[in-house]
C-alpha cells in the first residue's frame, strides 16, 4: 500500500489506486511510468488520481493496467509478458 494516508485502504475499483498499491516505493513507480510514457507527472497529480479529483489519461490508464496486472499475476506465480500484458489491458479499457 502506499505510503499516502495512514490506515487508507486501496479503492481497487481505482485504477490509479490499485496501481499504487502493487509499488514496493511509489516514487520509483512514478519514474518508471514518467520513463516509459515520456512525461513528467508529479506525486500529487498521481495522489489527484488515487482521490478521484483528476481523470486518468487514457495513455496513463493503459500502462497502470499493464503493469499492475504484470505485478499481480507474478504475485500468483504467472508470467506475463509485457505484450500480452499490453493485449490484456486494451482489451480490458
Amino acid at each position: 500500500m502506499p505510503e499516502t494516508s495512514p490506515g487508507r485502504l486501496p479503492d481497487f475499483n481505482n485504477v490509479a489506486d490499485s496501481w499504487a498499491a502493487c509499488q514496493e516505493v511509489l516514487a520509483d513507480g512514478l519514474r518508471r511510468l514518467n520513463q516509459e510514457l515520456d512525461t513528467s507527472y508529479r506525486s500529487n497529480r498521481l495522489y489527484e488520481w488515487m482521490d478521484g479529483s483528476r481523470s486518468l489519461p487514457t495513455a496513463v490508464r493503459a500502462w497502470m493496467l499493464q503493469d499492475s496486472m504484470r505485478e499481480m499475476l507474478a504475485g500468483f506465480g504467472i508470467t506475463v509478458t509485457p505484450a500480452a500484458a499490453r493485449k490484456l489491458a486494451k482489451a480490458l479499457s
